[in-house]
């Protein structure tokens, strides 16, 4: 049998393309259009954050921060010179694969939002809109296990374990580095 190279070639594109493909699929919202809509109207300037060695050190002591980096970027959000909000993308492994979360402060350390950038699990690990809602109002004094602190999701425990340490982690990088603004 003799293929035309038109459909042979047809055939090669799909399937170099398929993983492509695939991994969009779980992309949910470019990181642009997420910091222009929750900080609409505001100037949003990259910062990059360096946690000395001491300030590693003390936030890997706490439960669920073991392994914190040193390294962070979190982006300001300014109104008329006024801070009006802080935004950090977070990429962290959940079980086997990458999840990305963009969590929104208050200028006073207080979690506005937290949004699903993209999810590389099985759909249904991810923890659902309501679930992230429950987070809205959270300090760096509140606890964020799931299960005991937070409603448990059945089949998506390592999510929402990663969810919560991911905005503990986040508020207390503010807490530390950022609180002066």
């Amino acid at each position: 049998m003799k293929l035309s190279p038109l459909p042979l070639l047809i055939a090669c594109t799909l399937v170099g393309l398929a993983p492509a493909v695939s991994a969009l699929a779980h992309v949910y919202v470019m990181p642009e259009e997420l910091l222009s809509r929750e900080f609409q109207g505001a100037t949003v300037e990259r910062r990059p954050v360096y946690l000395s060695r001491e300030q590693q050190a003390a936030l890997s002591r706490e439960p669920g921060l073991e392994r914190v980096g040193r390294f962070f970027t979190f982006y300001v959000a300014k109104s008329n010179g006024a801070v009006v909000g802080y935004g950090v993308f977070d990429t962290h492994r959940v079980r086997t694969k990458e999840e990305t979360l963009f969590v929104a402060l208050t200028p006073e350390g207080r979690v506005r939002r937290v949004e699903v950038v993209s999810f590389f699990e099985p759909e249904e690990y991810l923890a659902p809109r309501r679930w992230l809602d429950l987070l809205a109002g959270k300090t760096a004094a509140d606890a964020f296990q799931a299960g005991r602190d937070l409603p448990a999701i059945t089949g998506a425990t390592l999510t929402t374990g990663a969810i919560g340490r991911t905005v503990k982690k986040v508020l207390a990088i503010h807490r530390l580095q950022l609180t002066g603004d």
